[in-house]
């Protein structure tokens, strides 16, 4: 990629970029144009949950984790990644198979007992 936007279009949701691409076999003609989906290096095996997940404390981006024993809520402490759409990339502060409040997160306390519902996970990965 030679230049990335810095800003997205504010209709479309998207940013322009300028890529160096090689050519080879003449298939691409000047004047073309293509739609292309860049997925993010470090997605994948990344933990991917939806941006409702995550909530603001002190400056510290935060999920609440449940206890499955207790169903007693704890802050964790997580980095961010990249965000894709409605989806954040967690980068450090969990591990694969914890369970996160995914909803109603700025309504909960610390020690709070919560009721798990079933969750599906799409075919990105990603829970819902």
């Amino acid at each position: 990629m030679r230049e990335l936007a810095p800003d997205t279009d504010s209709i479309t949701r998207t940013y322009l970029a300028r890529i160096s691409i090689t050519n080879g076999d003449n298939a691409l003609r000047l004047g073309m144009t293509a739609s292309v989906k860049v997925e993010d290096a470090g997605s994948v095996g990344a933990i991917k949950l939806p941006l409702t997940a995550i909530f603001e404390k002190n400056r510290q981006m935060m999920v609440w984790l449940v206890d499955a024993k207790t169903a007693l809520v704890a802050p964790r402490k997580v980095a961010l990644g990249g965000v894709q759409g409605d989806t954040v990339l967690i980068t450090e502060g969990l591990n694969g198979g914890e369970i996160v409040v995914t909803a109603g997160v700025h309504m909960l306390t610390e020690g709070q007992k919560v009721l798990a519902m079933p969750i599906s996970v799409d075919s990105a990965g990603v829970a819902r």
